[in-house]
């Protein structure tokens, strides 16, 4: 079967797996654990951020990072009206974070600008109070992986700054953007108060993600990490492949997004109403469907050995990794060849 569902199904590799033996452990929340703090001081050096803090996963990052900024006041989150912080977690934030949502229209996950200033503006009259953060998401799930440039990023930043309000970036995949703009990922992250990124995903790990900031609002997120039952004993055995993600998996992220442009490619040549105009510039991309519903594609695609989720009704979503290889890439544009002719119009 190939399996284009999601990054979240890629397994450790061997050397995960060996570093989680012969450790040194500790109780993480009493003395530190010596592996955690490693995997931390890498996180910031990737970053260019002052603090780190490893927690189970990317939602309970993006949730302890909003809660953290709304402790100096605000209650609004601004986003995009696709983001995932919006259309995947925001249960979180408004029953433990008591947290309001507000959307700003958006194209490929970048936000109108004078439609986030005006905003912002006219919560922070009616509540007092500047938004409790500004929140950016790269590469951006739900419009099939596009990837925020710089410019965008850094006119976010300083909005949010003349507002008096932090960004937040939601980096779940910030390598796997950073690979798609040929740029260390600090260059993206210096747009950004905090950010919070998956280790779980494309780098392969089988647990974990990690929260940054600075000093203040990573002591924060600690004390609210513990509030919400994250609390961690003996985690260096988790922390272990985290370190080994981040040492060997960063640079093969590249090979996933061409392998994703490869079968937009391969798609396209089929018909051209297959996919987006756009090439995918990450490892996410969405497949058309040319006639009948994304479940009956889906369930066509997975009898001809192609695994994939169903986006909306009419739309696909193919994530590329690790285990996909070169040689699946024609296979699953045979089998899309064989449905698009079969329930295709």
């Amino acid at each position: 079967m190939i399996d284009l569902r999601s990054d979240t199904l890629t397994l450790p590799t061997e050397a995960m797996l060996h570093s989680m033996q012969g450790l040194a452990l500790a109780d993480e929340t009493v003395d530190g654990d010596p592996t955690v703090r490693l995997l931390e001081e890498k996180a910031m050096a990737l970053t260019g951020k002052e603090a780190a803090v490893f927690v189970t996963s990317g939602t309970l990052g993006n949730l302890l990072a909003v809660k953290s900024h709304a402790a100096k006041g605000g209650v609004d989150i601004l986003t995009d009206h696709m983001a995932h912080i919006w259309k995947a977690e925001f249960g979180g934030l408004a029953a433990v974070g008591h947290l309001l949502c507000t959307r700003i229209s958006s194209v490929k996950g970048e936000m109108n600008l004078q439609e986030l200033r005006d905003t912002a503006e006219y919560l922070a009259n009616r509540h007092g109070t500047p938004p409790a953060c500004v929140c950016m998401e790269t590469t951006h799930n739900y419009s099939g992986g596009s990837v925020l440039s710089l410019e965008y990023m850094r006119s976010v930043h300083e909005i949010a700054q003349g507002l008096g309000c932090p960004a937040h970036l939601d980096g779940a995949r910030l390598f796997n953007a950073a690979a798609a703009l040929n740029v260390p990922a600090k260059e993206i992250t210096k747009h950004c108060d905090s950010v919070t990124f998956c280790l779980s995903k494309g780098l392969s790990a089988p647990f974990g993600a990690v929260l940054l900031g600075d000093k203040e609002l990573i002591k924060r997120a600690r004390i609210y990490r513990r509030m919400m039952g994250s609390g961690f004993r003996q985690i260096g055995l988790m922390a272990a492949p985290g370190v080994v993600a981040l040492d060997t998996m960063i640079d093969r992220l590249a090979d996933d997004n061409r392998r994703c442009a490869a079968i937009w490619k391969l798609l396209r040549a089929i018909d051209h109403r297959l996919v987006y105009d756009d090439e995918p510039p990450s490892n996410i991309m969405h497949l058309c469907c040319t006639g009948g519903s994304a479940k009956e594609w889906k369930e066509a695609l997975q009898a001809e050995g192609v695994a994939c989720n169903v986006d909306s009704p009419t739309k696909l979503r193919f994530v590329t990794h690790r285990h996909i290889t070169d040689d699946d890439l024609p296979r699953v544009a045979a089998a899309v060849k064989k449905i698009h002719e079969t329930l295709g119009n």
